[in-house]
């Protein structure tokens, strides 16, 4: 069992809002969870440029499960299928150079509708010249 407590504020401290420009509403979220009788507790803080006056709690819980879901499926499939973690390149700028490269693979997957991602890169490495079905259609 999860509980979740959100707090909102309109009262942001002044580094936040000048390191955040847009920077309206700061929120609290206390998340208590009960699982085979072990309690933990775990508290987030957040920021957004939606106004308190303009959203409820509802609609802001909404919008963060939302946020780490899709942050959770992403890292996923970076870490689980691409390996991102397990990656050994240190020197230079490699290790942004190749974060470049797995974005770029998973947005050609995205706008060629693939959804299990795994399952297309074997599929890619038995039909290694297939891979250019990828690139039709983009305008570079």
């Amino acid at each position: 069992m999860e509980i979740r407590e959100y707090l909102m504020s309109k009262f942001l401290p002044k580094d936040v809002l000048q390191k955040w420009k847009g920077a309206k509403t700061g929120l609290k979220v206390i998340r208590t969870r009960d699982i085979k009788d072990k309690v933990s507790e775990e508290t987030v803080y957040a920021i957004t440029s939606l106004d308190l006056s303009c959203v409820t709690k509802e609609k802001m819980a909404s919008y963060l499960r939302n946020h780490w879901s899709i942050e959770n499926n992403l890292h996923h499939v970076r870490d689980v299928t691409l390996e991102e973690d397990r990656s050994r390149i240190r020197k230079g700028n490699g290790s942004q150079v190749f974060a470049g490269l797995r974005n770029i693979v998973l947005n050609l997957f995205r706008l060629n509708h693939v959804e299990n991602v795994a399952a297309e890169i074997r599929r890619m490495l038995y039909f290694p010249g297939e891979y250019i079905y990828y690139l039709k259609g983009l305008k570079l």
